[in-house]
């Protein structure tokens, strides 16, 4: 059976090294949308309209993207902020359409180890702990009691791939 494993969540959280390690380890291919996003330009000298405008597209490549993979693919591993609903139930759609079962991973950490973090990532948040804080209280008040909440400020990464495994089945 395909499966969809969702990985959203506040800056810095280990999204992209935890879906790295989980799309190596079950041989699944990756969709990372801040690499689509940087497609768009540089977020730090442009509006917040354009910021959400831009973050629309990237969600909807993904769910272009997502559907593509499936056709093709038995498993999809997909990292992003995802601060809003609708896009992820886009995706959820997409994969109970391919017959696919749909994971979220809801991530986070305790604020100072995010800000730490941050200054070490290639796609940092611009706008210093102010913006990383506002990020964080809505990714944070987004999270579902259906999807699979975890800190990694508590678990090694190898610990959160292996919860990850075990939670969706692998």
């Amino acid at each position: 059976m395909k499966k969809v494993l969702l990985f959203r969540g506040s800056p810095a959280s280990g999204k992209t090294t935890i879906a790295r390690k989980v799309a190596a380890r079950i041989g699944a291919k990756r969709i990372e949308t801040d690499a689509i996003k940087s497609m768009f330009g540089d977020f730090a000298k442009i509006e917040w309209k354009r910021v959400i405008k831009d973050s629309l597209l990237t969600y909807q490549c993904s769910a272009l993207l997502l559907n593509h993979l499936l056709e093709q693919e038995k498993n999809i591993v997909i990292e992003g902020l995802f601060l809003t609903r609708p896009p992820i139930k886009e995706l959820e759609r997409i994969a109970k359409k391919h017959s696919a079962l749909f994971y979220v991973f809801s991530l986070t950490a305790d604020e100072s180890v995010l800000l730490s973090r941050d200054k070490t990532r290639r796609f940092s948040v611009k706008g210093g702990k102010k913006a990383l804080r506002t990020l964080m209280k809505h990714a944070n008040k987004l999270d579902d009691k259906n999807w699979i909440q975890i800190n990694s400020t508590e678990l090694s990464p190898d610990e959160i791939v292996r919860l990850v495994l075990r939670e969706s089945g692998f």
